[in-house]
């Protein structure tokens, strides 16, 4: 049985301690760390050539090898020895006797502390005689049990080099900071590049120094163990609050459920109610226009039958009605009513009444507050709305006032009204009656939002005039194009061959000449036809075709070209547009071989589609001198018919629509209609004879663009920009000497109309 002695041993010395945390065996070969963490060599080595790196596997501390590598790390000769005595007191611990080591027949009394040997009083006398090992230690084995288990330093073995393994480490080289032994002193540590020092003695000082930090780290650990069981505390105590706050959040959500619910029964009572009434007043919609579908339809099929079966007695003896009908029924209003503002917004308000009780009040941050301006219909004041948020960009109530400032075009100023809608948003709305620009400061505690100022735009007619400051860049003998590249800028095409590229703010900024005569530019594209020469491959069919190229170049110069087969030898080339509904490409000129004019259409490969002729004359589809052509996003082709002072319209296949416009100088009459430009809400704006004017895609007149003032001349093409509303750019030939000037105005239209 193990005595009492033996037992506080293995309590002191645990097996656990003694075993590495990467195997779970006991160590071999035992390194130490800079952290302090003892790991086996092998394993060490073995994390390193898996990993490229070493790292604590306990703390994750880096840990920078020496140039030997693992091997060169600092031995852990304590771990080394303790892991002896462990075994040597689990050996104790068993019944086993104990055999001398020195004859290895008798039984042992006696243990040498110095050479770590047990031995038979035979062999005790024998060690004692000899002269150099009469100064060591040798006690019983029974004090032997006793010293181990009260004080191990005094039996802990002595170290030996690992240089000079027959000599022990007596000194500590103060130098390199490591035990030597009396070789070493002479070899590697040698006076005077080394200082020693009795081993013992700063194992001692040392020793010492380890006892007042390990007390410091005592109060360190005391002082961690009470910041511990402080958050430990808290932690509680924000459990307990936060369930707290839940339960008063689920109360808090309940009374808004409830709340709402009635006012969700409340307000679907209203919107059912509001439902039958719409409902009734759509179907008495849907009656009526019922009846003009039928009348159109039945109008349309007695027409067709006409044409179709009618000799020229039939056709002619009822023209009159027919035409006055046929235009009466196209032109008629078609487009759905809108709905009731007021009662939009009355709705609006109820669901802003609810948001108000889940929205909280609070204080913003200044930074994320923003200010929208809100488009509204024409002849209606601008309204602005406030969005406040707290730092996280949470919507909230501002807990201080919000304050607008309204500085108008003649320098005068106003507070503004500003509406708190109880969600987070404040309304505010501007009422232009001046031309110029409005400006809206937005504060709150007397700190002005990033976005403040917002400016306002109320202006209408010329705001830029630019080409004749470009001097010699811009002579040519004429220009006829004009269009709005990606990045904005204005290009121009001249009949010398030259495109221009001129910014928004008038600066020129390239010049590219090109060798093919070029006769139209769209989207920053520009494209030239040479002319047609005869195909020598007639077809199965034996029809005649003409072949010509047609080149698209881009903005950086660099082009594309398409074969095109057309039945028309065509001489002269008017425009070309790109049907936007089928990616066909229209191109319209003058004179052919027969002596007609039209259209000829081509898929966006080249292939031939078909022809359209567009005879000369006054009536229905017939023209007297036309100069552009633009199609629409519905793929209708809108054509000016200068001379005979009108719009016309067809359908993509060519089929006649209707026109508007009769020769005048009134709103909504037309003096030689130019050019023309369709924007994104399908508005069709007409340059003619010194003015731009608006007009809805079925003809009826909107407003005039520009100002008498604005010295509008000889107008050649439109082009409208990206923003809303849209700028109208000019170009208005002005000529100097028999030279001509791309004179490109910019109109803007009336932003907000009072």
């Amino acid at each position: 049985m193990a005595s009492a002695a033996e037992t506080s041993v293995l309590e002191q010395i645990s097996e656990d301690f003694l075993q590495c945390s990467i195997c779970l065996e006991q160590f071999k070969t035992p390194k130490t760390l800079p952290c302090l963490h003892t790991f086996c060599q092998q394993c060490l080595v073995t994390l390193v050539e898996k990993k490229g790196s070493l790292s604590c596997p306990t703390c994750s501390t880096p840990c920078q090898l020496p140039e030997g590598g693992v091997s060169a790390l600092k031995d852990n000769f304590f771990m080394t020895n303790l892991i002896e005595i462990f075994q040597q007191t689990m050996d104790s611990t068993t019944e086993v006797e104990i055999k001398c080591e020195g004859c290895e027949e008798k039984t042992a009394t006696q243990r040498c502390l110095d050479c770590q040997q047990f031995n038979c009083d035979h062999c005790v006398n024998v060690h004692r005689n000899f002269p150099a090992l009469r100064s060591h230690r040798i006690i019983t084995t029974e004090e032997y049990t006793q010293v181990k288990s009260s004080k191990l330093s005094v039996i802990v073995k002595d170290v030996y080099c690992t240089i000079h393994p027959d000599q022990l480490v007596t000194f500590y080289c103060n130098t390199c900071q490591t035990p030597v032994c009396t070789g070493c002193t002479i070899v590697n540590h040698r006076i005077p590049d080394h200082s020693h020092s009795d081993l013992k003695v700063v194992a001692e000082e040392y020793r010492t120094l380890l006892r007042n930090m390990v007390d410091k780290m005592k109060v360190k650990e005391e002082e961690i163990d009470h910041v511990l069981h402080t958050i430990k505390a808290e932690c509680n105590q924000l459990e307990d609050k936060c369930k707290e706050e839940e339960r008063e959040i689920h109360r808090k959500a309940e009374e808004i459920i409830k709340k709402t619910r009635e006012e969700e029964e409340r307000m679907v009572d209203e919107i059912k109610r509001k439902y039958n009434q719409k409902k009734k007043d759509a179907q008495a919609d849907i009656d009526k226009l019922e009846l003009t579908h039928g009348n159109i339809k039945g109008t349309r099929n007695y027409v067709e039958t006409l044409v179709h079966h009618g000799n020229a007695v039939h056709l002619l003896s009822t023209k009159e009605n027919i035409v006055h009908q046929l235009q009466t029924l196209i032109a008629m209003e078609t487009k759905l009513k809108e709905g009731s503002e007021n009662e939009q917004s009355a709705v609006h308000i109820q669901f802003n009444n609810m948001n108000s009780q889940l929205v909280r009040h609070a204080d913003v941050c200044i930074g994320k507050c923003t200010v929208d301006i809100e488009s509204t219909e024409k002849g209606k004041p601008v309204r602005l709305v406030i969005t406040t948020r707290d730092d996280d960009g949470n919507c909230v109530i501002s807990r201080q006032e919000v304050k607008a400032m309204l500085l108008r075009p003649d320098g005068s100023r106003e507070a503004m009204a500003v509406s708190n809608q109880s969600d987070g948003t404040y309304l505010m709305y501007v009422y232009r009656k001046q031309l110029g620009n409005y400006q809206v400061n937005v504060t709150i505690r007397n700190e002005e939002l990033p976005t403040s100022p917002i400016i306002i735009q109320h202006v209408k007619g010329l705001v830029k005039t630019m080409g004749r400051s470009l001097e010699q860049d811009c002579i040519s003998t004429g220009y006829y194009g004009i269009a709005l590249n990606k990045a904005g800028d204005i290009v121009t095409l001249g009949t010398d061959n030259k495109f221009l590229h001129i910014s928004m703010d008038g600066v020129l900024r390239n010049t590219i000449t090109t060798e093919k005569h070029p006769i139209a530019c769209s989207d920053g594209v520009y494209f030239s036809v040479t002319d047609p020469q005869e195909d020598p491959y007639r077809g199965n069919n034996h029809e005649q075709f003409y072949r010509s190229i047609l080149e698209i170049q881009n903005e950086n110069g660099e082009t594309t070209e398409i074969n095109l087969k057309s039945k028309m030898h065509y001489q002269i080339v008017i425009a070309i547009a790109v049907n936007p509904a089928n990616g066909n490409i229209y191109i319209l000129h003058d004179r052919d071989h027969r002596d007609h004019s039209g259209i000829s259409i081509y898929d966006k490969h080249g292939e031939y589609v078909k022809s359209i002729l567009l005879p000369s004359g006054k009536g229905q589809g017939e023209f007297s001198n036309f100069t552009s052509l633009i199609i629409s996003s519905t793929g209708h082709m809108f054509i000016p018919d200068r001379d005979n002072h009108r719009i016309q319209v067809f359908t993509q296949d060519g089929e006649f629509l209707y026109h508007f416009g009769c020769h005048g100088k009134g709103d909504g009459e037309l003096t030689s209609p130019s050019c023309i430009a369709i924007d994104k809400y399908r508005h069709v704006y007409v340059g003619e004879k010194g003015r731009v004017q608006k007009f809805e895609m079925g003809g009826r007149f909107i407003c005039r663009i520009d100002n008498e003032w604005d010295g509008l001349e000889e107008i050649k093409a439109l082009a409208l920009t990206d923003d809303d509303p849209c700028k109208v750019v000019v170009l208005d030939n002005f000529r100097i000497e028999y030279k001509n000037y791309p004179n490109i105005k910019v109109l803007v239209q009336l932003v907000y109309d009072q």
